[in-house]
Order: structure tokens, then sequence, then C-alpha cells
């Protein structure tokens, strides 16, 4: 019996030990090397190799802190952690997004939602839409992303942070705001109201809203619970377009007030700004702007169409905006669309989304008058022919030769242009021109050429510009006032403070005619007389003169 209890041990022994020694060095580490780093704070290569290929989440952020943030063994740690875990793919991307690696940290924050970060999912859709600059694209994946985030109402069990509801509630409400989708945007408000004014951040949303008149567009339903006395009360904000516009009447020589709108939050905001910077340039003691509103995109029917040489210029039906007329106070209006050129068209303004303040300040000056003095296209009407009328404050269309007593002759272009009576008599306007009889002899005539000689630069005078360089008719030219080159050359560049002399001189003879005349036109060529002639009588109404009231009521502007 003896034996056999000895063999017995022997035999339990031989077989433990036959176990032992088919371990794995791996399976050896994985026993007594990760308890080893716990106590002695040690990582070693094999170790982390280990961790790394048999997933130690545990491990590896240990191995993490011992990293520097942001260099290559970090991040490629931590690239490997975020397969498998949602902060770590979170915490990446956020990473990329703080130094401007915008592709790779929406790559990271796409893998974080995949593991049901709903974090991410928000970050997904922010910066899907900041990436592609509010494009149709961009609303589509974000709205994508965020449908990832389960409502709390919903059939699923899973409950989803309130402050996560919310930022989904407001991202949406943003795109439905770029798009124009009122109905969508009621419909959604209308369901998170609560949501959105049990907090600070939502609340402060609805006071963006009423700072860009977005409450104009809500439904009763909404008004009606914004009016609930049990509901949170707006608070004024900073922003306040009462004060605004008490500062905007006070300006003193206003002599034309522009009334601008945006189609989206971004543009808004930037918008404002714009409005801001150019209260501080030349310009903006003769002209009033009123605080930015919101107006929907697809409410002004727009469509890409060419224009001149401008590619893809937005073409809209401006008789859309006999609905708004009511509550548009001033003489113009301006709208920011995304996708065209800065332009203007009679009465309305087109402006670029991200247009600058000096772009802005240009266009402006077509509105009260003032042409370009860099080539025109072509085709434009007022390079055709000589003018048989002043048209602009700074430009004069004018023939290039003229014969006959020069006495006679500096009277009567001094008569057709703005600035005449400001030339000094010292000031030439003609010089004198060589007719070739013989291939010797130059012999001179009553023959002259208009234009100011360039030693005269500093004076007022008839100098020639580029404005009609493109027009076929060789035998006319633009003239100006001034030799050196102006904001309307360049936009970077001052206006000559002889052209703010103009402007108040004249004050609103060279205006464009008012938007409702823009109004008036669409009908017209919708074959809609009888609404063209209102509104041709609401442009008129602006003008002072009777000769420009006449050709407005006549369509002839």
């Amino acid at each position: 019996m003896k034996n056999c209890s000895f063999l017995y041990h022997v035999f339990k022994k031989t077989i433990i030990l036959g176990l032992l020694l088919q371990l794995s060095s791996s399976s050896f580490l994985a026993t007594f090397g990760l308890t080893s780093w716990k106590t002695h704070q040690k990582i070693t290569k094999p170790l982390l190799d280990y961790a790394v290929k048999n997933q130690n989440l545990s491990f590896m952020k240990f191995a993490l802190k011992q990293e520097t943030e942001g260099s290559l063994n970090w991040r490629r740690l931590l690239a490997t952690m975020a397969k498998i875990d949602a902060d770590s793919a979170y915490q990446l991307a956020s990473f990329y997004k703080s130094n401007f690696y915008n592709h790779k940290a929406l790559l990271w924050f796409k893998q974080a939602a995949r593991l049901n970060h709903h974090g991410a999912k928000i970050q997904w859709a922010l910066l899907t839409l900041k990436m592609n600059d509010n494009s149709e694209k961009s609303f589509n994946e974000a709205m994508l992303a965020l449908d990832l985030i389960p409502s709390n109402s919903s059939s699923l069990s899973e409950d989803v942070p309130v402050s996560i509801q919310r930022q989904k509630a407001i991202i949406v409400l943003k795109i439905m705001v770029s798009k124009g989708d009122m109905k969508s945007f009621n419909s959604l408000l209308l369901q998170d109201l609560s949501l959105l004014l049990s907090h600070e951040e939502g609340q402060m949303l609805l006071e963006e809203f009423k700072l860009f008149n977005l409450d104009y567009f809500y439904s009763l339903e909404v008004q009606k619970n914004l009016l609930n006395p049990k509901n949170y009360v707006i608070r004024a904000t900073q922003f306040s377009t009462d004060s605004v516009e008490a500062e905007q009447g006070a300006v003193k020589n206003c002599l034309a007030d522009i009334q601008l709108f945006a189609t989206n939050i971004k543009d808004l905001y930037q918008t404002q700004k714009l409005i801001e910077d150019f209260n501080t340039s030349q310009l903006s003691e003769h002209v009033c702007l009123p605080p930015v509103r919101y107006i929907p995109l697809p409410e002004l029917n727009c469509h890409q169409e060419k224009l001149y040489t401008r590619q893809d210029t937005l073409q809209c039906d401006e008789s859309s905006w006999h609905q708004y007329a009511q509550t548009i106070k001033t003489k113009y209006i301006a709208v920011v669309i995304p996708q065209t050129s800065s332009h203007v068209n009679l009465g309305i303004l087109y402006l670029k989304s991200g247009e600058n303040s000096q772009g802005f300040s240009h266009e402006i000056t077509h509105l009260l008058g003032f042409i370009d003095e860099y080539p025109i296209p072509a085709q434009h009407s007022k390079c055709q022919k000589a003018q048989e009328r002043p048209f602009s404050l700074n430009i004069a269309v004018l023939k290039k030769s003229y014969d006959g007593d020069i006495k006679a002759l500096r009277k009567k272009v001094l008569s057709h242009i703005p600035w005449g009576e400001n030339v000094k008599d010292t000031t030439p306007i003609f010089v004198e021109k060589y007719n070739i009889k013989n291939k010797e002899k130059m012999v001179k005539g009553n023959h002259w050429q208009l234009g100011t000689p360039d030693n005269y630069r500093d004076e007022i005078g008839v100098f020639i510009t580029k404005t009609c360089d493109n027009s076929p008719r060789r035998q006319i030219a633009a003239f100006k006032p001034v030799f050196s080159l102006t904001h309307l050359n360049y936009s970077s560049l001052e206006l000559p403070k002889e052209y703010l002399k103009l402007l108040t001189q004249y004050g609103h003879e060279f205006q464009m005619p008012s938007y409702e005349y823009n109004i008036a036109l669409s009908y017209l060529y919708q074959g809609m007389h009888k609404n063209a002639k209102y509104w041709l009588n609401k442009a008129a109404f602006h003008e002072d003169s009777s000769i420009k009231k006449q050709r407005i009521l006549e369509a002839r502007f």
C-alpha cells in the first residue's frame, strides 16, 4: 500500500510539472508579469506586446500614461486602444481636432461613434458641418450621425444623457434653419421646447433665434407655448436690436439704409460682425444698417445661371420679396447666400458667404451711385455709346475725340459730368490732337483728345479709366475725376475724399432705385402688369427728383 501511495504522488507531481512546462512564455507573463507591473510600475516590451495582442485595456491605459502626449508612440498605442475602447477613440479624435487635423479627427470620431460614444456622434456631426461649409452633403451626413443617438422616448432601453439630447436638438434645429425647412423646424422646436428651456444652452439658442428674427417664422403652436407663463421668459441679450436700431437712427447724413438678410446661423453671425466692421468705415456716416435678419433660402427661389462673365451666379425670383415688404423699413436689401458672387442688381445687394467688410463696402458704393473703375463686361449697356446724361457719380462715358472750339467743348463736357463744377479753370481736360497729313510732316489742327494730362494728377480732372476697356466701341471711353486708383478699382483701397464730397453734394440723385423696383421688374417679366405697377409706385415714392420718379414709373431706369 505504501508503494502504491508513493507511485500516486510521483505520478501527480509529474502531471503538474508537465502542465507547467506546457505553459507558453506569454501565459507566464500574464500570470506573473502583469502582477509585477502593478507592484513595481515597470513596463517591458514583452509585457506591452502581450497586452496589445490580448487587448488588455487596463495595462495599455497604464502604458499610455508613461508616453508623452502627442508623441508617435502615444498616438500608436491610443489608436490600438481605440479599436476596442470608445473613450480612447474619442480622446484620439479630440487630439487631432485640437491640432487642426480635421480629417483624422473625423475618422476617429466615427470610430468612437461605432463603439456607441454619444459625444462622438455630436462631434462627428459638428465637424462634418464645419468641414463642408453647410452643404447639402454635410447636412445629410450630420443627420446620419445624429440619428445614431436614440431618443429617450424611443423603444430602445438605453437612456441617453439629457445634455446629449439637447445638443442633438440644437444641431438639428440649426440644420433645419440652414435648409430653410420651416415646417420641420417648427415641429422639432415644439417637440423639444421643454428640453431647450430647461437649460441655459437651450435658452441661448432661443435668444439667437429672436435676435435674428427667426421668431417671425414660429408656428402658432410654438408661439403659444413660448407665451405660457410657466415656461422660461427669454431674457434680453447684449445684442438687443432695439439699441442697435436706436444707434443707427442717430446717424447723421444717412443717405441710404440697407436691411441685411442671411440664410443660416453661421452667416447670420458673420453678417452681424460685418455690420460692426462696416460701422467703422468711411461710408458708415452715410449708410444705416439695421441688425441682420433671417430668411429661408428656398423662399428666394434661386437657381444657378451665367451672368455676363460670371460663372454660376445665383439668380433669384425677386418678386418673392413682396411677402416681406411690410416688415422691411429700408430702401435697399442685401442678402448673404452661399455659392454666389457678391454683386448689386438694382436695389438688391447679393453677398457671398464670408465676404469681408472691404468687399461689402465696395458693393454698397454701387447702391450709392458709383461705378467700377476696372473693366466691366463688354455687354454692359453703359459702355455701348456715349452717355446722353450723367448716370454715375464717378464715371462718365464720353467720346474720346472732339473737333471745334476748345472753350465751347470744355463747357459742354463739364456740364455733362457730375464733378464738372469741381474742376479748376486752370486744369486742362483736353490735349491737342495731331493729324498725319503725310509721312514726313505732322500738322496741328482744331482737333482734341479728351483727358487731363498726367502732370495734373493731383487735381480734379477728367482722367481716362478702364471701365469700358472691354467694349467693342473704340470711339468711346470711361472717364473719372481722379488720377489715382480707388476703392472702385480695388476694395482694399480708400474711397477718395473727392468721392465722398460728390456723395454729399448729389445725395439720392445717382442712387439705385429701391428693392421694390426689383419686385416690379420681376412681375413685368412674368406678365403681371397690375402687380408691377403697384411696386413701381412704391419704388418711386423714395425719390426726390421728378425726372428719376418718372423713369422708375415707366420702368426705364
